[in-house]
């Protein structure tokens, strides 16, 4: 008698329940599918390190690295597709370092290179006795809303020990990732540091008008092409200018037959106040 029950009020018992089961077995399928792709989403995303401003060259040993408009070397956080600043979430906040590269680092448009080869090209300081780290200063940076500012980074030693002859800074965050994200380095174009030993590092860059005449290159403050100029009432930046371009915009040639440094270098050096100096004083 129980079985013939059962099979009567089995129907009913289907018919009741069966449109919850199903609704809910929906209901679960939908939050693995929108769950799925949530993931897919965080697990895609790419965060790229940038530079704001180049730094500003020459580069000096032990002194400080700036931007190239002469403030202090920034860094950004941006979304790698739509290259907005990443200002808000935990990654806007997130620890970077910054390092010195070997020059011959092979950068693409695409930026695609692993983070292995980025820690390959890391340069640190020469295998001497004593020698302090490569790059000091503030190299590990905390940013804020996805900026970072370097205040006060110098690297400590010339390039040309290194084959390339050349350095280049770049960024990272530990290991490449941050929550699982792919965070693509930093890198900046390659440069020459130079030593900051004697006058040398005193020269301007670019110079002015009233600087005196040894702050241009390859003429040295009491050398033998400072004494000559001096002989000849050349002093200043403008005298140069004056004495070499007159009231024209061409070379006269008054004082390159006196000096025995590359004329044209200088012309070089000085081709901003150049500019200027027609502009204004002719």
């Amino acid at each position: 008698m129980l079985p013939g029950l059962v099979e009567q009020m089995l129907p009913g018992l289907v018919q009741q329940f069966l449109p919850e089961i199903v609704k809910g077995s929906q209901h679960c399928a939908c939050k693995k599918q929108q769950y799925g792709k949530q993931v897919d989403k965080s697990a895609s995303r790419s965060l790229q390190l940038k530079f704001k401003n180049k730094p500003f060259l020459p580069i000096f040993t032990n002194k400080k690295v700036e931007g190239e408009d002469s403030s202090d070397l920034t860094l950004e956080l941006v979304d790698a597709v739509t290259g907005q600043v990443v200002n808000s979430g935990p990654e806007s906040s997130m620890e970077v370092e910054i390092v010195v590269l070997d020059g011959d680092f092979k950068c693409n448009e695409d930026n695609n290179w692993e983070p292995e080869y980025f820690r390959f090209n890391i340069v640190s300081e020469r295998d001497k006795k004593g020698k302090k780290n490569l790059l000091t200063g503030s190299v590990l940076l905390t940013l804020k809303e996805g900026v970072g500012v370097a205040h006060d980074i110098k690297i400590t030693d010339n390039s040309k020990w290194i084959r390339s002859g050349e350095f280049r800074l770049g960024v990272r965050v530990e290991k490449g990732y941050f929550n699982g994200m792919r965070v693509k380095e930093a890198v900046t174009e390659q440069f020459v540091v130079r030593e900051d030993h004697g006058k040398y590092y005193e020269k301007h860059y670019p110079p002015s008008l009233v600087d005196k005449v040894w702050r241009l290159e390859n003429i040295s403050e009491k050398g033998v092409f400072y004494n000559r100029l001096s002989n000849k009432h050349i002093f200043t930046v403008k005298d140069f200018l004056t004495a070499t371009y007159g009231s024209s915009t061409a070379p006269r040639g008054k004082i390159s037959s006196h000096l025995h440094c590359n004329l044209h270098h200088l012309i070089m050096h000085i081709h901003y106040v150049h500019d200027q100096y027609i502009c204004v004083y002719i």
